[in-house]
Formats: C-alpha cells, structure tokens, sequence
C-alpha cells in the first residue's frame, strides 16, 4: 500500500474551513498522524473541515471510526465535517457503513465550501 500523505489547506470565508487531503492509506501505521491533525484543527478553533479523499486508496476500521467521532466534535462546536470525492471504493464503504446518514459527502470542492457558506448565512 502506498504511504499515507497528509496536507492541510485553511480556507479564510465568513470563518475558516480546514480541507484536508489524504493521500495513499489511511491505515493503523498513519491513522495516529491523522488523528493528531484534525484534532489539532479543531483545538486551534478550527470547526469546519474538509477531508478531500480524492486520492486515498484505504481507510482502515480505526479511520473509519474517527470519521464519526471528528464529526460529533465538529458539530458540538456548531461546524460540520464533510468527505469530498471519496473514491469509487472509497464511497462504497462510505455507503455501505451508512456513513452517508451522518456525514456530508461532496464530489466537488466548491459546493463543499459553499455549504459553509449557506450555513453561515
């Protein structure tokens, strides 16, 4: 599996969104840097996040199970966490763990900012 990538873009609208890009795999080996990324987004008063799975080849069970936890924080802070263009297998897990129900999914990047903007206004 290729290495895990992981790069952070802040975004300045009404407030700051964070977009995450995860490239590779998203394993038990790069799932704590992960873990300690986002969650120092969200402790620097970051509350909006992206996470651009647009190049991310495998999320494991540990990934997967954060994706529900970072969300919870994000909107007990009155933000919100949305997966942007999950690859196409990628998505079915998404689809299948009914992910879906809980956590916003965009395939493009501007409509994923925008609804930032939409729920700002």
């Amino acid at each position: 599996m290729p290495a895990c990538e992981i790069t952070i873009e802040k975004i300045d609208f009404e407030e700051p969104i964070h977009i995450v890009r995860i490239t590779g795999a998203l394993d038990a080996y790069s799932f704590p840097d992960f873990e300690i990324k986002v969650r120092d987004i969200f402790e620097k008063s970051g509350r909006n996040i992206i996470l651009d799975f647009g190049k991310l080849d495998y999320i494991s069970s540990a990934g997967l199970g954060a994706l529900m936890g970072f969300a919870k924080i994000a909107r007990q802070n009155n933000g919100d966490l949305i997966i942007l263009k999950p690859t196409p297998k990628i998505g079915s897990i998404i689809d299948v763990l009914g992910l879906s129900k809980f956590i916003k999914v965009f395939w493009d990047e501007k409509t994923a900012l925008n609804s930032f903007v939409s729920k700002a206004g």
